[in-house]
């Protein structure tokens, strides 16, 4: 299977130059990542994904629990695929989350490794989960090899964390030596740290977090909307981190990513006036 490796020297490559430029094209990216979230991809449909797009993805979750669901040969056949196109694969970090609050941490991250897994989400958005149980789930997670991205946040509107306890977590994430830290925002978008009701972006948290982190290299900001990517674009160039990206939206955000759809062409036409 021949798969898109993200670089063409085609006709129109040769005629036209990116409006937005900077994106990092080369894998793998240590940032710039687009983090997929896959809800059931059959092997065509992920073969179909990587012939068109795979250049452009850098990891792939088999969301929520439904590595549990698979026949074992076809989810690991999913893993291979995936591996063999240098993208990283995980599963859902509600799986995690299970396994903490059943007690099984260490053999769970040990099935998944056997199976080919090659980075886990280590996260709280429904069990609570303090400090220390944080970092001994990390340092077994790297101890095993894992590329690992912790999350912080809620799954419930009710229950969200303030701004300065996510910073903090943040924080405590990466010097526990996580790769990056996911910014929860679930599949909708809605409710969350950064968004409010209609997926709207509230300014004043992502002023205070890129503040009191530092930056936003190592952030994953989940943004399943066009707009919400089209805003954290604009905010902070085309290699910032959007993860839960729908596998049918990998190339629009790639062009977005590049001023070749409206949104950012209309920035780098703005820059050059």
């Amino acid at each position: 299977m021949k798969k898109a490796s993200g670089k063409f020297s085609n006709l129109l490559c040769e005629m036209m130059r990116d409006p937005f430029p900077g994106r990092t094209t080369a894998k793998p990216r240590q940032k710039g990542w687009t983090f997929v979230i896959d809800r059931g991809m059959g092997l065509h449909a992920l073969e179909d994904m990587i012939q068109t797009a795979g250049g452009y993805v850098d990891d792939v979750k088999i969301a929520m629990g439904t590595p549990m669901l698979y026949e074992e040969g076809l989810l690991r056949e999913k893993i291979r695929l995936l591996s063999a196109a240098r993208i990283e694969v995980m599963p859902g970090g509600t799986m995690t989350e299970v396994a903490i609050w059943q007690g099984t941490m260490e053999h769970y991250m040990d099935a998944i490794k056997e199976l080919g897994f090659t980075a886990i989400e280590i996260s709280d958005g429904t069990i609570d989960m303090d400090d220390d149980l944080r970092a001994r789930a990390i340092l077994a997670a790297r101890e095993r090899g894992f590329r690992v991205l912790c999350e912080v946040g809620k799954k419930f509107a009710d229950i969200q964390i303030a701004p300065e306890e996510a910073a903090r977590a943040i924080r405590r994430d990466l010097d526990l030596g996580a790769f990056m830290v996911v910014v929860e925002a679930r599949e909708k978008g809605k409710d969350t740290i950064l968004f409010g009701s209609e997926g709207d972006v509230r300014e004043d948290v992502l002023t205070e977090l890129v503040r009191k982190v530092g930056g936003v290299e190592k952030i994953l900001w989940e943004a399943p909307t066009k707009d919400q990517q089209a805003h954290l674009i604009a905010a902070f160039g085309p290699d910032v981190n959007l993860g839960n990206i729908l596998v049918e939206d990998v190339l629009f955000l790639e062009a977005l990513r590049r001023g070749l759809r409206g949104d950012t062409l209309r920035l780098a036409i703005e820059a050059e006036s």
